[in-house]
């Protein structure tokens, strides 16, 4: 992308600029914007929110929605739900989420706009899939880790095992076999759950 186009933003301040010419909005607002990361979250944030009104994405619920019976007991007999994609399930459409198959990918310096823009907002339907909450978690925590889909799953039931009360965490792993030399300590029992719910 052109600074030049990017420094059209302000045209009514003079913007401090880096070395190669893009300006530096956290250095000339520093009271709105801490820092580099800070602004670049904002308009990650601000670009995310953008596709939440997209049209494509619209579209493509109503086109992969059906009527599914209404797993509450209250409310309606039928509500619109939909197919996960990855784990084949179905669900309430509050529960489910349009995946990009192909990520927009880190946006933290301004030669990462373009790329990220034509991902998040230039894709077509079939670069989409409808994912529930649980595996668009999943593939996030995968895509940021460098794990496979099924590694994820693992880390995430991992930290959610490690999370739970030190008391609680002991008492499951002494239930299941484990000894107290083995889980003594935090990373000792992070790997007793991994070894414990990868064989399971």
């Amino acid at each position: 992308m052109n600074p030049l186009i990017l420094l059209s933003i302000y045209p009514q301040k003079e913007m401090l600029l880096s070395d190669n010419n893009y300006p530096t909005p956290w250095l000339s607002f520093p009271d709105i914007w801490k820092n580099k990361t800070a602004w670049f979250t904002w308009l990650r944030g601000l670009l995310r929110r953008g596709w939440n009104k997209s049209p494509v994405k619209i579209e493509f619920l109503k086109e992969n929605r059906r009527k599914i019976k209404n797993p509450a007991k209250k409310g309606k007999r039928e509500i619109w739900g939909a197919d996960c994609e990855v784990c084949g399930n179905t669900f309430p459409m509050k529960d489910i989420q349009v995946d990009h198959k192909i990520e927009a990918g880190s946006l933290r310096d301004f030669e990462d706009i373009e790329g990220f823009v034509i991902r998040l907002l230039a894709c077509e339907k079939e670069d989409l899939q409808l994912v529930c909450k649980g595996c668009h978690t999943i593939i996030t925590h995968s895509q940021r880790t460098g794990l496979s889909f099924e590694e994820a799953k693992l880390d995430k039931e991992v930290i959610a095992k490690t999370n739970q009360p030190v008391k609680k965490q002991k008492e499951e792993l002494l239930g299941a076999g484990f000894k107290e030399d083995e889980i003594s300590n935090k990373d000792k029992r992070r790997d007793c759950y991994k070894k414990l719910l990868g064989d399971s």
